[in-house]
Order: C-alpha cells, then sequence, then structure tokens
C-alpha cells in the first residue's frame, strides 16, 4: 500500500469519528495486539479500542517488550477470538494481515486494510526479532497517529511562548517523586505550562523530605498535596496535554496509565521514599531525585514543540525519561 493510500483511508477514519475501533489479524498475539495497545493511548475519551483474531492464540512477549520501550503497557490484554466481538458495536474494522487470509467480520462496520508484515514470522536472534516489532510497532504508531489526530488543538501548533499546556505527573504514591515534579515544572515552566501530579493509590501526604529539598532548592511548596488521579478524570478537570510517569518499574513498580489522547512518556526515577538509612542519606536520595527530574524538565522546555510532529515528539519525550 501507498502512503498515499493509507494516509487517505486513516483520514477517512478520523472523519467518521468512530466510537469502537477493531483490529483483526490471524493469531490475535502480535500486530492487532500491538494496534489495540497504541490506539488505547491515542484515542479520546470513549472510543472503544478492541482486537481480536480468527486463530487467536496468546499476546507476543516481543509485542508486550516493544510497547514497554514507548511506555504503553499491553500486559492486561489477551488474545481473543473475532466470535465474541458483538458485530452491530463496531464502527472501524482494520485488518492488519498480510501474508495470511483475514478473518472475515460480518456487519456493516467500515473496513480499511492495513497489510503489515507478521513480526512474529522474523527470524534472527531475539534482538533482530525484537527489532521486527519495533518496525511494525512505529508504523502503528504513524498510521494510528493520523487516525486520532487532535482536532482541537494540537501539541505542535504554536509557539511555547504563545500557549499554555497542561502536564500531570504520575506515580503510585504522590507524595515524592511526582510531587517534586510539580513544584519544578511549575518554577522552570515560567506561565508556559501548568503542572499538576496525582497518584493512583495516593499516600494523603507529602513526604517531609520532598518538602525539605524543595525549599533547599528555594521552589515553593504552597499548595503541594497527595491526590488521586481521579481527580483529573472528573467533570471540569483541566484538559491536559502531557502525562509523564515517573515510577520505577525497573524496581518492580506498577505504573499507572492515562488513557486519551495526551502526549504520555516514562520519566522512571528510583523512588526516594525507599530509602533505608539515616537521615541524611534520605536527605541525599531526594536531592538526587530532585536533580534528575530538574534535568528531564529543562531538556523537555527546551523542546521546539512547534517543529516536532507528534510521533517525533514521543520520541524526544521518550529519550529524555532515559536520560
Amino acid at each position: 500500500m501507498s502512503i498515499t493510500s493509507w494516509r487517505s483511508e486513516a483520514e477517512e477514519v478520523r472523519r467518521v469519528a468512530p466510537r469502537h475501533v477493531l483490529f483483526l489479524c490471524v493469531a490475535n498475539s502480535a500486530r492487532s495486539q500491538m494496534a489495540e495497545g497504541i490506539a488505547r493511548s491515542l484515542a479520546p475519551a470513549g472510543v472503544r479500542v478492541s482486537s481480536a483474531g480468527s486463530k487467536p492464540s496468546r499476546v507476543n512477549p516481543l509485542a508486550i517488550r516493544a510497547l514497554d520501550e514507548i511506555g504503553i503497557d499491553i500486559r492486561g490484554q489477551h488474545s481473543k477470538s473475532v466470535d465474541s466481538i458483538d458485530a452491530e458495536g463496531v464502527d472501524v474494522v482494520i485488518t492488519l494481515c498480510a501474508e495470511e487470509v483475514c478473518p472475515v467480520f460480518l456487519g456493516r462496520a467500515r473496513r480499511v486494510h492495513w497489510g503489515l508484515p507478521d513480526p512474529a514470522g522474523a527470524g534472527g536472534t531475539e534482538e533482530q526479532q525484537l527489532q521486527a516489532f519495533r518496525e511494525v510497532r512505529d508504523e502503528l504508531r504513524r498510521r494510528l497517529a493520523v487516525v486520532f489526530a487532535h482536532e482541537e488543538r494540537p501539541i505542535t501548533e504554536g509557539r511555547m511562548a504563545d500557549a499554555r499546556y497542561n502536564v500531570l505527573f504520575l506515580c503510585t504514591g504522590n507524595s515524592a517523586r511526582s510531587i517534586i515534579a510539580e513544584a519544578v515544572m511549575n518554577k522552570l515552566g515560567r506561565g508556559q505550562l501548568r503542572a499538576y501530579s496525582a497518584g493512583s493509590h495516593p499516600r494523603g501526604e507529602v513526604n517531609p523530605f520532598a518538602l525539605e529539598a524543595l525549599r533547599q532548592a528555594k521552589l515553593p511548596v504552597d499548595g503541594l498535596r497527595s491526590k488521586s488521579w481521579d481527580e483529573f478524570a472528573a467533570p471540569g478537570a483541566p484538559p491536559l496535554h502531557f502525562v509523564f510517569t515517573v515510577c520505577d518499574k525497573a524496581a518492580g513498580e506498577s505504573c499507572p496509565a492515562w488513557p486519551g489522547q495526551p502526549m504520555t512518556a516514562r520519566w522512571g526515577v528510583e523512588d526516594p521514599a525507599a530509602v533505608v538509612g539515616p537521615d541524611d542519606q534520605k536527605r541525599e536520595a531526594f536531592r538526587t531525585t530532585l536533580i534528575i527530574l530538574s534535568r528531564r524538565i529543562e531538556l523537555f522546555l527546551s523542546l521546539p514543540l512547534e517543529k516536532l510532529d507528534r510521533l517525533s515528539l514521543e520520541e524526544r519525550l521518550s529519550t529524555i525519561g532515559k536520560s
């Protein structure tokens, strides 16, 4: 399929404004699972995304790894039969099989075919196989970014000096890292960005060592509080343009995921609140966290948002999270 062909189809799907998009391939193991995960991260609230196959098997571990690299967790997804999908509720069906015979889907849904090579069929070393998954992942991101492009106000529209963006920092307890990030962003953003923080299981109080580190850095701490992310999903909540998770998956933490269209990235930092030892050692851990997050936020603020498309910006944000 030519670039012009897939892009025109993607734009047509966007104009349809589907409420339920279904991705199909044979095994529902790799391409359609990655498509489901990516689409969930891009689709606006209220849009349902599903995937299925004619001969379902299991979610390929390399699909999970490939999406982990861009901050999307699909461990909660499972391989399922196309027969389990209610045909009447689907607005758009996107088939992804290339060499295989695609599943038949009955119903009135609009059909689009994006034949992509099956990365599960790649040979070579594990790294070479993973690279095949990355290539399909990136192609899906490119196409789905068109399907779910922002209609109201793209992230890249306007200049940083002309716009105000809302940024949410997420972790589990919302007592240390995300609190620090909120304070630093609000200071360095100079009114161009408004930062917030929240947790999936808030502790209910800000860690005193976090407050001490912020005060020593001469950063304001007024108004900082530990709160649930539910506040930002409620009616009247500020629209979010960026959502950054700062929990440390390498330490086995479960990072919360944010649905919808905000630009997301994982900026994992070791939890300073987990340090065991004398108070001086704890203070040093919090100072280190402050330094790491400050550096990443400075890099973020230096990005030429007006010159970057969504995919390029996502890649830059991911790179910052590894710095």
